[in-house]
């Protein structure tokens, strides 16, 4: 977990394991491309993995996807997913389903789904917890 400007508004990174994949996704694509390219026989896929490991790599390292405001909280997932931003107020419920799926219903708005096990194990609790101390 980490703290944004001020010390009541936390936010949370994703877990070290992802970003090691991201990493090696990008590293693993550089190699095939180059092979590809060595030896002179197109491997299909080769340059989308090594732009999409490359991406996510970059952007696992920097994002902060859940960030707690004090009215509302924002999470953006994905590099090229757009900003969600929810008020508390508009929360009607929230609960863990199976597979550590955080789901919120949202007043007027598709259910949110937040994938916890993105997460490190002592995020997942101090999320679930910012949640209920600030939509109750």
């Amino acid at each position: 977990m980490k703290t944004s400007r001020r010390a009541d508004t936390p936010s949370f990174g994703l877990k070290s394991s992802l970003k090691t994949n991201y990493l090696l996704m990008a590293i693993a694509g550089s190699a095939l491309l180059a092979g590809s390219l060595a030896s002179g026989h197109a491997v299909g896929g080769a340059t989308t993995v090594t732009t999409v490991g490359i991406l996510m790599a970059i952007w696992s390292r920097k994002a902060a996807p859940l960030r707690f405001e004090e009215d509302r909280f924002e999470m953006k997932l994905a590099p090229l997913a757009g900003l969600r931003s929810i008020a508390y107020d508009d929360i009607l419920d929230f609960g863990v389903e199976k597979k550590q799926v955080l789901r919120v219903r949202v007043r007027d708005q598709k259910d949110v789904k937040i994938p916890l096990r993105s997460f490190e194990a002592a995020d997942q609790a101090a999320i679930l917890a910012a949640l209920e101390s600030r939509a109750a």
